[in-house]
């Protein structure tokens, strides 16, 4: 999301400096259509099952994770 931001605010800062011309309102339905199509995608994903379906012991790894950086510090 930062490098498409990124990529956003560097069209508008060309445009500002008339380098190109942007239409914002193309580019308005272009990233609409991208976050709909995204958002889409990770409710298919989400609506397989949850993450305990994944054989991936969830509150195990965290733990883990916590006992690891408690034993860094």
């Amino acid at each position: 999301m930062f490098v498409a931001g990124g990529i956003v605010g560097l069209l508008l800062y060309l445009q500002q400096q008339q380098i190109i011309s942007v239409n914002i309102e193309r580019l308005e339905g272009s990233s609409t259509f991208i976050l709909t199509t995204l958002s889409s995608s990770f409710e298919k994903m989400t609506q397989i099952g949850d993450v305990s379906s994944l054989g991936i012991p969830l509150a195990t790894s965290i733990a883990a994770g916590f006992t690891v950086a408690l034993a860094k510090s």
